[in-house]
């Protein structure tokens, strides 16, 4: 293997290691606190999540710390779940994208290549250099908890065509892109972050549907990145140890067969798929499988329990000090190339962040939302008798929902905005049946994920009961829209970003 320009025979062991691991800055301490701590670790890069900056200015200083201090190594990996839709830790900095499903109901590469060139300015405008995007999972599977609107589709091939175009706009944004779940998520019926999934399926199965997306984005688009999944895939030839652990599935299959050159990088290490086991012995056995990066998202507590764990295990000689260098020249490599990558200035920064500059996410939004029913009902809401009222839930998959964004486009033509829990009480059930009782249009907004809970169809009853202008909304799965039959029109908008809202309330409005 060719050396990078850093001479990795003059490092410490100590860093050498510490170059292995992403890690989410201390988010208890500001900026420069952070940085210091982790850089006292030897850590080698970082993902900068929801809690790490309270706003664009702070999480500026804290990259720019990053890019301007670090040694005499070239500037770290600085990360995000950047994903658009439902995934996006820094979506209360900047607007979210579309969701990857929303792009895949376009089906049009040029607008998904688009949108992840605005993800991708933005990140650059917050100092970020590496995006966790874009999903490549096939979402094959109806009852899947975890992927759903974060997959361009159930078509391997759709998947595969706008993986290819969300690479390439990243990477002219001057991000780096990670393809990710390897081998593939979307066939699960668990979450990986609650338990170990299996995917069952044969290899011929496995390689037309799950491994394509993955296999021609490499050829096409050369991802920089791929991440693992903490899933275990018999049909590939390891039945016990999920693809992160897999020396078969990392080294024999992803590196041999499938020719991949890039980083190897695994989800994050905290999750229930891989954490019932001692941190320190899942990162050993990640790198023995052919892992590069190992990513603690959450804990650094236990990052730190793993980086002792893994050099110790150098030190005694159970993982080979090549191993690691091995490993450290691509992450190096990688590292050289945000050399050549210009800060970006505050004013151009700011601009890029402001929620109406974005288009191209506007316009895939507006054109991605799907009517079913009797859409001419819409243009009877302006002009119907009685209040307005529409039934959101006030946070979606463990974060608050934009309704913000509801409440400026709808308020000012007379609408009421009722939230309410993700999964409402009997009380709040109550309350939307006596407030839609004496509505004249009601609007009620639904966002399951694999499957509507008993709560939310009750919800779904209460407010679609009386006999008034109804419009039912499927935030995120558009499979809702089969128990939203009591309202007249049905939207399916294919994620809860801003942009899909901000759609959403324009077609209430036409």
């Amino acid at each position: 293997m060719n050396r990078s320009a850093t001479d990795l025979g003059d490092m410490p062991l100590e860093v050498l290691v510490g170059q292995l691991f992403v890690v989410q800055p201390d988010p208890a301490l500001p900026a420069g606190g952070a940085l210091s701590r982790a850089m006292d670790s030897y850590f080698g890069g970082f993902m900068v999540r929801r809690n790490n900056a309270a706003t664009p200015e702070d999480l500026r200083d804290m990259t720019r710390l990053m890019r301007d201090h670090w040694r005499k190594l070239p500037p770290p990996i600085v990360a995000t779940d950047e994903e658009g839709g439902l995934v996006s830790d820094l979506g209360h900095l900047t607007p979210a994208a579309p969701s990857a499903a929303a792009l895949g109901e376009i089906d049009d590469p040029e607008v998904t290549r688009d949108v992840y060139e605005s993800i991708g300015r933005k990140l650059r405008a917050l100092g970020v250099n590496t995006a966790f995007a874009p999903v490549l999972d096939v979402n094959s599977e109806p009852r899947n908890p975890v992927i759903g609107t974060r997959a361009f589709g159930s078509d391997a091939r759709k998947v595969a065509i706008h993986g290819v175009a969300a690479i390439e706009g990243l990477r002219k944004a001057g991000v780096a892109t990670t393809a990710k779940h390897f081998p593939g998520h979307g066939a699960t019926t668990t979450d990986s972050h609650q338990t170990l999934p299996r995917v069952d399926g044969d290899r011929s199965l496995l390689t037309e549907r799950d491994l394509a997306p993955f296999a021609e984005a490499m050829e096409k688009a050369a991802p920089d990145l791929i991440m693992t999944a903490h899933v275990t895939y018999p049909g590939l030839g390891d039945k016990n140890r999920p693809a992160t652990l897999s020396r078969v599935i990392l080294r024999d299959l992803l590196r041999g067969e499938m020719g991949y050159k890039g980083l190897i990088i695994t989800d994050a290490m905290e999750m229930k798929g891989i954490a019932v086991l001692p941190p320190d012995q899942a990162a050993v056995e990640a790198l023995q499988a052919g892992v590069d990066l190992l990513l603690y998202a959450h804990d650094r507590e236990m990052a730190i329990k793993a980086y002792q764990g893994v050099l110790d295990a150098v030190k005694k000689g159970s993982l080979p000090l090549d191993r690691v260098q091995e490993s450290v020249e691509r992450i190096v490599r990688l590292r050289e190339s945000f050399k050549g990558k210009d800060w970006v200035g505050d004013d151009e920064a700011y601009d890029t962040l402001e929620f109406g500059e974005d288009q191209a996410s506007f316009q895939a939004a507006m054109d991605a939302l799907e009517l079913e029913g009797n859409v001419g009902v819409l243009n009877q809401i302006a002009g119907a008798q009685g209040a307005k009222i529409i039934v959101l839930p006030r946070e979606v998959g463990g974060r608050p929902l934009a309704l913000d964004v509801v409440r400026e486009q709808l308020v000012p033509a007379g609408f009421e905005l009722l939230d309410v829990a993700p999964e409402p009480d009997d009380a709040e059930i109550s309350r939307v049946r006596e407030r839609a009782g004496g509505a004249g249009v009601v609007v009620v907004a639904t966002a399951s994920r694999g499957g509507m809970s008993e709560p939310v169809r009750k919800l779904v009853a209460a407010a679609t009961g009386p006999d008034v202008v109804k419009v039912g909304v499927a935030l995120l799965d558009p499979a809702d829209v089969e128990n939203l039959m009591g309202a007249n029109c049905r939207i399916k908008t294919f994620g809860p970003a801003e942009p899909q809202l901000w759609a959403m309330c324009q077609k209430l409005l036409s």
